[in-house]
């Protein structure tokens, strides 16, 4: 719980500092001068969607390995749930904040002080997902180590057995 709350606090930090950033650069323009809608912001948002969906992917693959006991199974699958169902709300956050810059900008088009008050909270939101896209490499990187884990257990298994097999 208390991760949670200090998670949610960086969160909040990272939207004001996108926020204030985006803010800033914004108070640079001469004022009017017309701004065409920076589709590049877009862009940058969806790199995190593909990377979690990318780990959503390898998530759902982490228990079929043949190598796995029951036992081993049981205790595995709320691990990997957990984890699928951060990820699944990391992705309807990255989808649902790409879809209202796609929608402000695209509203925003013949508004420049609207497209500036897009541009300011798709700053926040923009840097929001480059915090939680650390969480998403977490997971990544934890699959990758227990794959690999997996794949040194059968290995060392097969060398033992093809090791007693010489024995006899």
């Amino acid at each position: 719980m208390k991760s949670n709350i200090i998670h949610l606090i960086g969160m909040l930090v990272f939207y004001f500092a996108g926020y204030f950033l985006f803010k800033s650069a914004l108070g640079y323009i001469t004022p009017g001068v017309v701004l065409t809608a920076p589709w590049a912001v877009v862009g940058l948002m969806q790199l995190p969607l593909s990377y979690c969906i990318q780990a959503i992917f390898k998530a759902n693959e982490a228990n079929d390995h043949s190598s796995l006991t029951p036992s081993e199974v049981r205790r595995l699958v709320p691990i990997v749930k957990s984890k699928r169902l951060k990820l699944v709300l990391l992705l309807a956050f990255y989808v649902f904040s790409t879809l209202f810059v796609i929608l402000g900008l695209i509203a925003s088009t013949n508004d420049q002080a609207l497209l500036f008050r897009v541009l300011k909270i798709s700053g926040g939101l923009l840097f929001i997902s480059l915090y939680t896209s650390v969480f998403v490499h977490k997971i990544m990187v934890e699959l990758q180590e227990f794959k690999a884990l997996l794949n040194r257990r059968e290995s060392e298994k097969k060398e033992r057995e093809s090791l007693l097999d010489r024995l006899k």
